[in-house]
């Protein structure tokens, strides 16, 4: 769930505000550098605003293990950067660095399944930053991962920028 704030405007973002360019544009720079993360070069952003990121990819040979299902690795990753963009777009804006990432892993995702990760952003308080995604299949809806992220928060040191 979302934490709404309503008819309020913090930090420059009004409630509601749509940040799926500013998103995309961040992702584009995260997948071409030569951090870890550019493994999520697949991914695309459906939306992202007011503390919630929607997207969308195909599970590809390099997304799986040995046995052709998602890496849990790799969900792993998803869930940490999708849950940290939505929290960048929470109107308190809650940029930091990971303190817990727990996962379940509920039902193997398959190579060329289309999947869906929507990130919400539960809280974002003066020093802590609570999110939840849940990692979908496209066709079937079923639940394949779920994920809570808890990240210290210090929105002028972990700023995300275009």
């Amino acid at each position: 769930m979302t934490e709404v704030i309503h008819n309020s405007k913090v930090n420059g973002v009004t409630e509601g505000e749509d940040e799926t360019a500013r998103v995309k544009d961040i992702f584009k720079k995260i997948v071409q550098g030569s951090s870890h993360d550019k493994v999520l070069d697949k991914v695309e952003v459906i939306y992202a605003g007011n503390g919630r990121f929607i997207g969308e990819m195909l599970i590809e040979p390099e997304h799986t293990n040995i046995y052709g299902s998602l890496h849990g690795g790799f969900t792993a990753t998803l869930i940490d950067i999708c849950t940290s963009i939505a929290m960048s777009t929470h109107p308190r804006k809650g940029n930091g660095v990971s303190v817990d990432l727990n996962i379940s892993y509920l039902k193997p995702g398959l190579l060329n399944e289309r999947i869906v990760i929507t990130a919400d952003t539960i809280r974002v308080g003066k020093t802590m930053g609570f999110s939840e995604a849940v990692i979908t299949s496209k066709a079937s809806g079923d639940i394949l991962a779920k994920g809570m992220h808890t990240k210290y928060v210090d929105s002028v040191k972990y700023a995300l920028t275009k």
